[in-house]
C-alpha cells in the first residue's frame, strides 16, 4: 500500500514536472569521547516531540551524523552506544531550510546513566548564510501587528512600504513586482503582476521565513524578497483556537488638521458599530503518531473607516465594507519513519472592496483617485490545491517533490457609473470613472522533484542535491476603462463639475485576451565544510517560454545564475561567523509582458480627438495603437533582468537565544526591460519595440544591524537599516525612457518648457532616489512574558521610525506631430532630479497587552492593541506631485499646481490616528 502510493506520487511529478528550497529542516552533528576521538557506530534518535515520531541514523567513521528532512518543531535528541553514557538534548528546535548543530561527548561508563543538556536553538547556522529572518506564530500572535503574512513580512530588515501603498512591499530595493510569495514552498505569486497572489488565514501561520539576499540555487524567478509561509500541521494531541476580534471606529482618535489647498476639516465622521473578525482552528491525530489534520477559518464584514479621495479643494468621503471567508485544510500522513505525504487546500475570497486602480496602482486608500466616481470596487477570488512528498534513503539519499494548481479571478465594477475618466494634467489626478470594469483571471501548474546525496569525501560531509521545478501559468484579461472614454484635460474642476479639454480617446471595443507561459528550472549545489569554512556552491539554470494571445512566441530566454555562500567559524564554536555571498538573480518576465503582444490588448487602441480651442470643438486625429500583436509591437530578443549581489557580514550568538549581526549588501541591475515607442510624422504610433535598455539603471547599496532574541518568556528584534536605492527607471517593463526619439513634446500646463525633444524631455533629471527610497528605517519588536500567579500576561510594544517617501516636482508633455497637433502619447518631464523632495520621518508606537487563565484545560483571555499610540498624524503621501513653472501669466491649471504640489490634501496622507483593537481569545 505504502509503496503503491509512493509511485503514484512519484509517477505525477514526473508526467507533469514547484516548490522552491526545501520546507523540511536539518538536525546534524559529531559524537566524540573524552580524548576527542570520534565515536563511529553510535545511534541517534530525533523524537518529534508532538508527533510522536522518531528518526534513527547512526554515526559514521568520523563520528558525524545528519538526520535531514524533519518537519520544523520541537525534538528530543538521544545518542548512545553501549559502553557510553546516553546523551540527550531536550528542545531542540528545528526550523524550515535551518540545520540545528547537536555535538555529543560521550564519556565511557560501566554503568547506564545519561547525561541531559536543552538543544540548541539554531539562531546562528554556519551551514546557511542568507538572510533570512523567521518570524514565529508564537511571537507574531502576541504583537500588536496587522492579521496577514505580508504584515509580518514587513517587520524584516530591508523591507519598506511607500506610504498608504498596498500589501506588496519593496525588499532590498527591488519592485514590488519582483517577489517570490511561497505557502509551504508552493509559489502563490501573481503570475502576472508579480504581486502576492492569495490571502492566508492569519491563525493558520506557523511561522513566515523572509530571505532578502544570499539565497541559494534553489530559489529563482525573483530578485525581491523570498517570502515563504509556513503552515500549522496537526499533532497528536486535539488543539483549537477561538478567536473573535474587534474593533469600532467610535473608539478611535480623531483626524488631525484642515486642507491645506482648501482649508477644509480632515476630521472624519465616525460610525459606531462593532466590526468583528472571527478566526477558528483546530488539529489533531487521524491515526496517533502517523497522520494528523489541521483546518482553519476566518470569516469577517470589516468597515473601514472613513477615507478620501484626493482632490486639493473637494475631496470625497467613502468608507470600504470588505467581507472575507478565508479557509485552509492540512493532512500530513508519516507513511514511514522516514516518509512523509502532505495534502493541502486554500481559499481566500474577499468581495466588495472599494479600491483605486488607476495608473497601475491597487490601492485600497486612494494614491490617484480625485473624486469617488474614479473608485472601483473588486471582488477577488483565490485558491490553491498541493500534494507533497519527502523521504530519505539509507540515511544518505533525501528526496522531496511536489505537485500543486492554483488560480486567482478578479472582477471590477464602478463604485458609482460606468462613465468616462478624466485626468487632470495639471494634478495627474482621474476624476468621474473608473480604471476598469471586466475581469481578469491567472492559473498556475507546478510541480517539483529534488534529490539530495549525502556523501562523506576525505572527512568531509558533503550535500549534493539537484532539482527540477517547473511551472505552467496563464493570464486572461477582458477589461476598459469606464464608458470606454478618457479624458486627459488640462484641469479639472470637481466642485463644479466642469474642465478645460485637451483631448479624447475613444477606445475601441474590448476583447478578451489570453497569454500562456512556462517555466523550467533545474539546479545543482553542494554545501560542504572545509575546517572552519562552511561553503554551499551552486548553479540554477531556467528555460522561460511565452505565448501571446495569437500564439506567437514572444518570450524564449534561458539563463544560468551562479552561487556561492558561505561562512568561516572564527572561534571554532559555531558562534561567531563572518558571512559572504555572490550570486546573479533572475527577474521571471511577467505575464503582462506577454499580454502586452494580444491582438488587441485592454485600452490600447482608440480614435484620439484634440480640442481646438478656437473653434470650441474636436478634432479627429486618428487611430492610435499603442500595443498590440498587429505588427507594430517586437521583442528584440528580450532577455530577462537580472542582478548581481554581494554581501559581507558578521553574525554573533550569545548563548541559546540571542543573536547579533551586521551585514553589508550591494546590487546592481542589469537588461532591465523597457519599451521604445516611436511615432510617425502624423503622430501616430509606427512601432513599440521592447528592449533590454542599456540606459536604465538601479541599484541598491546598504547597512543593516540587527540584535534578536528568539522568544522564550522574552523575544525581541531590533534593526536598523541604511539604504539608498538609486537610479533611472523603477517600472516593472515600461517607462518613459528612449520613447519618441525624433517627435517633439509640450506641456498643455506650462508654456515655459516649450517645445522641446520628446527624448531631452524623458532623460531630464530622471536619475536620482527611487520612489520606494527610505534612506533610514528602524524597527523594533519585542514581545514579554510576566505570570502573575495562575494569569499569563504578555506586554508586547512595536516601535517604528523611518524616513519619509521620496518625490520630485513634475508635469505631463504630450507628442506632438509635424503639423503641431497633439497625439495621444504622453511623457512625465522632471523639473528636479528624482527623488528630489522628501517627506518628513515618520514614526509610530504600538502597544499590545494579553491576559490568560486556565479553566479545566482550556485557556481563555483577552488581548487589546493600541495602534500609534502618540496619535502622532505626519504626511506619509504627496497628494499631487504636477508642477508649472510659470510665474509670468500662469493659467489657472498653472497656480493650481503650484499651489498643491507636494501637499497632504486629503487625510489618508496623513498617518492613521490612534485606534483600538480588542481579541477574545480561546484555545485548548
Amino acid at each position: 500500500m505504502r509503496r503503491s502510493l509512493f509511485a503514484v506520487l512519484m509517477l505525477l511529478v514526473c508526467t507533469s514536472l514547484l516548490a522552491d528550497g526545501t520546507q523540511l529542516g536539518t538536525i546534524s552533528g559529531r559524537v566524540i569521547d573524552q580524548s576527542q576521538s570520534a565515536i563511529p557506530g553510535a545511534t541517534v534518535e530525533a523524537l518529534n516531540i508532538e508527533k510522536g515520531t522518531t528518526r534513527r541514523t547512526i554515526t559514521d567513521a568520523d563520528g558525524k551524523y545528519i538526520v535531514p528532512l524533519l518537519h520544523p518543531g520541537t525534538y528530543k535528541v538521544s545518542i548512545s552506544l553501549s559502553g557510553f553514557d546516553t546523551f540527550i538534548a531536550q528542545n531542540a528546535g528545528v526550523e524550515v531550510g535551518k540545520t540545528t548543530t547537536i555535538n555529543a561527548t560521550l564519556k565511557v561508563t560501566t554503568t547506564a546513566e545519561t547525561i541531559t543538556v536543552l538543544g540548541d536553538v539554531p539562531v546562528v547556522d554556519k551551514t546557511n548564510a542568507s538572510d533570512t529572518t523567521t518570524v514565529s506564530t508564537q511571537l507574531a500572535q502576541r504583537l500588536p501587528i496587522g492579521r496577514t503574512y505580508q504584515a509580518l513580512a514587513l517587520s524584516v530588515p530591508g523591507v519598506v512600504l511607500p506610504g498608504n501603498a498596498n500589501a506588496n512591499a519593496n525588499f532590498h530595493g527591488a519592485l514590488f513586482t519582483d517577489n517570490l510569495y511561497l505557502f509551504d514552498g508552493i509559489d502563490t505569486t501573481d503570475p502576472t503582476t508579480g504581486g502576492f497572489g492569495q490571502n492566508f488565514t492569519f491563525e493558520g501561520i506557523q511561522e513566515v521565513q523572509v530571505t532578502t539576499s544570499g539565497a541559494s540555487a534553489e530559489f529563482g524567478r525573483a530578485v525581491g524578497g523570498i517570502i515563504n509561509v509556513i503552515t500549522k500541521s496537526g499533532s497528536n494531541e486535539f488543539k483549537g483556537s477561538y478567536k473573535e476580534v474587534m474593533n469600532n471606529d467610535q473608539w478611535n482618535a480623531q483626524n488631525k488638521g484642515v486642507s491645506p489647498t482648501s482649508g477644509a476639516s480632515f476630521a472624519r465622521t465616525k460610525f459606531d458599530s462593532l466590526v468583528r473578525v472571527h478566526a477558528a482552528t483546530l488539529g489533531g491525530p487521524i491515526w496517533r503518531d502517523h497522520a494528523w489534520f489541521f483546518g482553519a477559518y476566518e470569516w469577517d464584514k470589516a468597515t473601514s473607516p472613513q477615507r478620501q479621495t484626493l482632490d486639493p479643494k473637494t475631496p470625497q468621503n467613502f468608507v470600504s465594507v470588505p467581507r472575507d471567508h478565508f479557509y485552509d485544510l492540512k493532512a500530513t500522513w508519516q507513511a514511514a519513519p522516514s516518509k512523509l505525504i502532505v495534502l493541502k487546500a486554500n481559499e481566500s475570497p474577499t468581495d466588495d472592496i472599494v479600491v483605486d486602480r488607476h495608473n497601475g496602482g491597487i490601492n485600497a486608500i486612494p494614491r490617484f483617485a480625485g473624486d469617488l466616481g474614479a473608485m472601483n470596487i473588486q471582488n477577488q477570488g483565490s485558491k490553491s490545491r498541493a500534494l507533497q512528498y519527502s523521504g530519505v534513503a539509507m540515511n544518505m539519499l533525501a528526496m522531496e517533490a511536489g505537485v500543486a494548481s492554483s488560480k486567482i479571478h478578479i472582477d471590477f465594477r464602478p463604485f458609482v457609473g460606468d462613465t468616462p475618466v478624466h485626468q487632470d494634467l495639471s494634478t495627474g489626478l482621474f476624476y468621474n470613472g473608473p480604471s476598469i470594469v471586466g475581469f481578469l483571471e491567472r492559473t498556475r501548474s507546478q510541480a517539483d522533484f529534488a534529490t539530495t546525496y549525502f556523501r562523506v569525501i576525505r572527512g568531509q560531509t558533503h550535500d549534493f542535491k539537484i532539482g527540477v521545478d517547473y511551472q505552467k501559468v496563464r493570464s486572461t484579461v477582458n477589461q476598459r476603462f469606464g464608458g470606454n472614454q478618457l479624458f486627459v484635460d488640462k484641469s479639472y474642476d470637481l466642485a463644479n463639475q466642469t474642465f478645460v479639454p485637451s483631448q479624447r480617446r475613444d477606445y475601441d471595443a474590448p476583447v478578451p485576451s489570453s497569454s500562456h507561459g512556462k517555466n523550467t528550472a533545474v539546479y545543482v549545489l553542494d554545501k560542504f565544510q572545509i575546517g572552519r569554512l562552511s561553503l554551499n556552491l551552486g548553479v540554477r539554470g531556467e528555460k522561460q517560454t511565452g505565448e501571446s494571445d495569437v500564439a506567437a512566441q514572444v518570450v524564449d530566454a534561458t539563463t544560468i545564475s551562479p552561487r556561492i555562500s558561505g561562512t568561516y567559524d572564527l572561534r571554532r564554536d559555531g558562534k561567531l561567523l563572518a558571512v559572504a555571498s555572490y550570486g546573479r538573480f533572475y527577474q521571471n518576465i511577467l505575464q503582462q509582458f506577454d499580454d502586452q503582444f494580444a491582438l488587441l490588448p485592454p485600452k490600447s487602441s482608440f480614435e484620439v480627438f484634440n480640442w481646438d480651442a478656437n473653434t470650441n470643438r474636436w478634432i479627429d486625429g486618428g487611430h492610435q495603437t499603442l500595443a498590440g500583436g498587429n505588427g507594430n509591437v517586437g521583442t528584440n530578443g528580450i532577455h530577462p533582468t537580472y542582478l548581481d549581489e554581494f554581501t559581507l557580514g558578521l553574525e554573533r550568538q550569545i548563548g541559546r537565544n540571542v543573536g547579533v549581526s551586521l551585514r553589508g549588501i550591494h546590487r546592481s541591475w542589469k537588461n532591465i526591460i523597457d519599451d521604445i515607442i516611436n511615432l510617425s510624422p502624423g503622430g501616430a504610433v509606427i512601432s513599440r519595440v521592447f528592449v533590454n535598455l542599456p540606459e536604465a539603471k538601479r541599484s541598491y547599496n546598504a547597512l543593516e544591524a540587527v540584535f534578536n532574541k528568539r522568544y522564550s518568556d522574552w523575544g525581541t528584534q531590533v534593526s536598523y537599516t541604511y539604504s539608498r536605492t538609486r537610479g533611472n527607471q523603477f517600472g516593472a517593463i515600461n517607462s518613459d525612457l528612449g520613447n519618441f526619439v525624433g517627435s517633439k513634446c509640450r506641456s498643455a500646463v506650462d508654456p515655459t518648457i516649450g517645445t522641446i525633444d520628446c527624448e531631452t524631455a524623458a532623460l531630464a533629471n530622471r536619475n536620482g532616489l527611487a520612489p520606494y527610497d527610505r534612506t533610514h528605517v528602524m524597527r523594533a519588536y519585542s514581545a514579554y512574558h510576566l505570570p502573575i500567579k495562575v494569569v499569563q500576561v504578555v506586554l508586547s510594544p512595536v516601535l517604528t521610525v523611518q524616513s519619509g517617501d521620496t518625490y520630485q516636482r513634475q508635469t505631463t508633455l504630450t507628442a506632438i506631430s509635424s503639423p503641431g497637433i497633439a497625439t495621444g502619447n504622453t511623457i512625465s518631464y522632471y523639473y528636479a532630479s528624482a527623488g528630489s523632495d522628501r517627506l518628513p520621518t515618520i514614526y509610530q508606537l504600538d502597544f499590545g497587552s494579553e491576559a490568560t487563565y486556565p479553566i479545566a484545560g482550556v485557556e481563555v483571555g483577552l488581548k487589546g492593541e493600541v495602534f500609534n499610540v502618540t496619535n502622532t498624524q505626519r504626511q506619509i503621501q504627496a497628494s499631487t506631485l504636477g508642477w508649472c513653472n510659470d510665474t509670468s501669466n500662469p493659467s489657472a491649471a498653472c497656480t493650481a499646481a503650484r499651489a498643491s504640489y507636494g501637499l497632504g490634501t486629503s487625510r489618508n496622507a496623513y498617518q492613521a490616528p490612534r485606534s483600538y483593537r480588542i481579541t477574545a481569545l480561546l484555545r485548548f
